[in-house]
């Protein structure tokens, strides 16, 4: 394969692929316009030439645009090694095979189940089940071999199409080419990476991804570590680009756990207003959801009880009557209504309050 063109490729669109991070510096608020350039690759039909799955492999792995035309060259190096190693004409099972090998004898060094990125799969050698997979794919791909990505409740890998039959590979390990059939795999695979195998008769176990969505892993991934740094606004961006890469359900009901905790974020921080704003431009771009409703109450219940506070009572019931609009326009849930807020914050204008009168709003997982 000539990758000339994928270089050509890759120069022409260097000057857009980073304009959108400007977009997301200039707002107090996660983006919620995907990067242009993930979001091209979503509306294309698989499966996907080599060089876009390269490009969109190191975009979704948050390679910086110092070190993109590196991180590319190397990949470019790869391949044009395995080329010279590797037989095209071999039979199909053996060259899907090779291509395992080559990766675990050239690239692959250390398995680490917190590196998810390509560039630094890449660079160090350090490899998940996804890094892992997404790797075995492009040199699969490039070799025509097609290829199917397998994703479990925890772990993720591939399969390959070949004449008569398809044959899983765990990529984790060199062993892992029809996994079931090695002894070595057995012996290896669970002490490297601490899972267990879902072979192919556990089909309730094992869910076929296209090649958007295994790319979409690696923000997945990137969301999940976000997540336990309580780094919501960043998880919002990641969830967003995910959705645009592949635009099903599982990767909406991401986006929209993601938008509700960065909500809850806002709530902490006593950011009522901002978080109401935040919420609303959510369901403008991306359209209602049942959880919505509950939190756009708990904000404005907050916002009111802030304002009693502060002795504005006017203020307070002219929030109420704000959210009677927007907490139906927001929510799935017919018949819903803020007929107990608003009575509670008028009792509330009597009595007073404190501080503990504030609702919480519980992160999602």
């Amino acid at each position: 394969m000539n990758l000339k063109r994928s270089i050509l490729t890759c120069a022409a669109v260097l000057s857009l692929l980073f304009a959108v991070s400007l977009f997301a510096e200039a707002e107090s608020f996660p983006r919620l316009i995907p990067d242009p350039e993930i979001a091209l690759v979503g509306v294309m039909v698989e499966p996907l030439p080599v060089e876009t799955i390269i490009l969109a492999a190191l975009r979704v792995s948050g390679v910086s645009a110092a070190e993109f035309d590196s991180v590319f060259a190397d990949i470019k190096q790869l391949l044009a090694d395995a080329e010279g190693e590797i037989d095209r004409d071999e039979e199909p099972a053996l060259l899907a095979e090779r291509i395992l090998q080559f990766l675990h004898n050239t690239t692959f060094d250390v398995y680490d189940e917190f590196q998810t990125r390509i560039d630094i799969a890449v660079k160090s050698g350090r490899f998940n089940c996804v890094s892992s997979a997404v790797m075995y794919m492009i040199l699969a791909r490039y070799f025509d071999i097609p290829v199917i990505g397998i994703g479990t409740a925890d772990h993720a890998f591939c399969a390959v199409v070949l004449p008569g039959r398809v044959v899983d590979v765990e990529t984790t390990t060199v062993y892992g080419f029809d996994p079931g059939r090695k002894k070595e795999f057995q012996d290896a695979f669970g002490n490297v990476t601490g899972y267990s195998y879902v072979p192919p008769s556990n089909y309730s176990g094992r869910n076929e991804l296209g090649e958007r969505e295994l790319l979409g892993l690696i923000l997945q991934n990137r969301i999940s570590f976000l997540e336990a740094r309580k780094e919501y606004g960043a998880a919002v961006a990641l969830a967003v680009d995910r959705y645009a890469l592949a635009p099903l359900g599982r990767s909406r009901t991401h986006l929209f756990k993601e938008i509700a905790n960065f909500a809850a974020l806002l709530n902490e921080r006593r950011e009522y207003s901002p978080a109401i704003d935040f919420l609303t431009k959510a369901v403008d771009e991306y359209g209602r959801d049942e959880s919505f409703g509950n939190i756009f109450e708990i904000l404005h219940y907050n916002r009111a009880v802030t304002l009693i506070q502060a002795e504005k009572p006017r203020e307070a019931i002219a929030a109420v009557d704000l959210a009677h609009a927007e907490v139906v326009r927001v929510t799935t849930r017919p018949g819903i209504g803020i007929a107990p807020l608003e009575s509670d914050v008028v009792a509330k204008l009597v009595w007073k309050t404190t501080q503990a009168d504030r609702v919480p709003i519980a992160p999602h997982r």
